[in-house]
């Protein structure tokens, strides 16, 4: 409808990223097989996958138990595999995890530094970003920005 359609802004493309897209992807995906923080994640996102295809749930306590106890020894191992790959004294209980995890909430909204340095997400942003840097060294030239057509007016 004409009155919902916003005309397309008039720019001048300042950098070609669709040829070195490939190759970022390809250095993030090799550093994410290795990252204790990704191999974490999709560990966790496999069984939280696995939990969530699971049709049939047993009424028998006793069963419900055994699933119970099975699926907190699972994430209980999945957590200290990351906490060892990162040198971090593994965990006894699940519950110590929980708690980490709600003191991290309640303490601030503020990252800290301790915090920054820790996040692997960030880290890998970063590793891109010094990627794109290095391929756009051995790139051409950007293209010259018009900045009279380049303007908002």
């Amino acid at each position: 409808m004409p009155w919902d359609s916003i005309a397309p802004v008039q720019y001048q493309p300042y950098f070609d990223f669709k040829a070195q897209l490939p190759t970022l992807r390809l250095l993030d995906q090799q550093r994410i097989k290795t990252a204790p923080d990704f191999v974490y994640t999709n560990a966790e996102l496999a069984l939280l996958r696995e939990q969530k295809n699971k049709t049939l749930i047993s009424l028998q306590e006793a069963t419900r138990r055994s699933e119970q106890d099975a699926w907190d020894k699972r994430q209980i191992e999945i957590e200290n595999a990351k906490r060892t790959a990162k040198g971090l004294p593994p965990l006894k209980a699940l519950a110590n995890a929980e708690d980490d995890s709600s003191a991290d909430l309640t303490t601030s909204a503020t990252p800290s530094d301790e915090d920054i340095k820790n996040d692997g997400f960030l880290k890998e942003a970063g590793y891109i970003i010094l990627d794109w840097n290095r391929l756009s060294r051995s790139a051409p030239a950007p293209l010259p920005v018009d900045t009279a057509r380049a303007s908002l007016h």
